[in-house]
């Protein structure tokens, strides 16, 4: 019996080293995400961990700098800017997708800093506190800390997405406290074990199909049925947005609104919404549209594992943001035609 076992365990692992090999030569899966960068936050869940310089190229380049205070940044401090703004949000705020000098929050440092001459003045701190699978309520969380960690903000700027109301509800949960990230009070003395494991293509598929399953099962147990089409992800998310609302105005700071999805029913909600209510709202679809329909074959999307949006893309949400913070004019460019004469 035991040499029947002991085949079996063999013949198990001859089949699930040879399936490994495979699948890494012709189907890796890339996760977003460098894990080894997050630590348990009690409060947040998780954040990045202060202080490092991580890079890691799958078939993207991804790369994380954060500064001791753990904000997302390549400066390490914002004492000598005038005025700070705290961009809200997740990956698409965050940059996920490519490399940390691309996201919309650092275009919109260089197009707010960057004087007549192209030389960088502190006038701007543009404070990036998007994160991956951060929803409403962990932004708020994150604007009230960093607030108290550097000072209020002139500006607040928020960039929902269609997975909001998702993502608040493994917050409230508890979900987002279980990860595998250092300081766990859960996972702690395995994580080093766990991050290990999970760079195995298979270990991957299974964790992503766990994941897949208990994320399902505890947004439905939350989420209100509706016969016909719901309310948008932008309505549902409009109290916990609230907080962030009221946040502003005891700062005195000027909330801009946008949202990532141009396509979505949020969008059009949201802008409806802020109109109403009279804050700015960065309408940044017109824009991009106007961009594609003159180059029919550029995709504002990255066509790799990483997703969301392109730099250029990004670049057009900055300007939006810009814009409407009231702080910043494209340049007129002369006609080239009467340049000439």
């Amino acid at each position: 019996m035991w040499s029947r076992l002991l085949l079996l365990a063999v013949s198990l692992g001859v089949v699930l080293g040879i399936s490994e090999c495979a699948l890494r030569a012709w189907s890796p899966l890339y996760l977003v995400g460098i894990q080894d960068a997050y630590q348990y936050d009690e409060e947040l869940g998780y954040r990045y961990a202060p202080g490092i310089h991580r890079y890691k190229l799958t078939d993207h380049l991804e790369e994380i700098r954060t500064n001791e205070i753990g904000s997302f940044h390549f400066q390490e401090h914002f004492d000598g800017y005038g005025a700070l703004v705290f961009a809200l949000g997740d990956s698409y705020t965050e940059g996920v997708g490519v490399s940390a000098d691309a996201s919309y929050p650092f275009q919109l440092d260089l197009l707010l800093n960057l004087d007549a001459d192209g030389r960088y003045v502190e006038r701007y701190g543009v404070v990036n506190l998007g994160l991956a699978a951060y929803g409403t309520e962990q932004s708020f969380r994150a604007a009230k800390r960093w607030a108290g960690l550097l000072r209020p903000p002139k500006f607040v700027l928020y960039f929902g997405c269609d997975n909001d109301w998702d993502d608040d509800v493994l917050f409230r949960s508890g979900y987002r406290h279980q990860h595998f990230v250092k300081g766990s009070p859960v996972w702690e003395p395995f994580v080093g074990t766990l991050l290990w494991l999970g760079e195995f293509e298979l270990v991957k598929r299974a964790k992503y199909a766990v994941s897949e399953v208990r994320h399902s099962r505890r947004v439905q147990k939350h989420t209100p049925r509706a016969e016909g089409p719901g309310p948008s992800v932008a309505e549902r998310v409009w109290p916990a947005l609230e907080q962030i609302v009221e946040l502003s105005r005891e700062w005195d700071a000027t909330l801009v609104l946008g949202w990532a999805n141009p396509r979505s029913d949020s969008y059009a909600w949201l802008k409806a919404k802020a109109a109403a209510e009279g804050i700015p709202f960065a309408d940044w679809a017109p824009a991009m549209e106007s961009v594609r329909a003159e180059m029919p074959d550029l995709n504002y999307a990255n066509p790799h594992s990483g997703g969301h949006w392109r730099p250029w893309t990004n670049g057009v949400i900055a300007r939006s943001y810009a814009r409407s913070m009231g702080v910043w004019e494209p340049a007129r460019v002369r006609d080239p035609v009467q340049s000439a004469r």
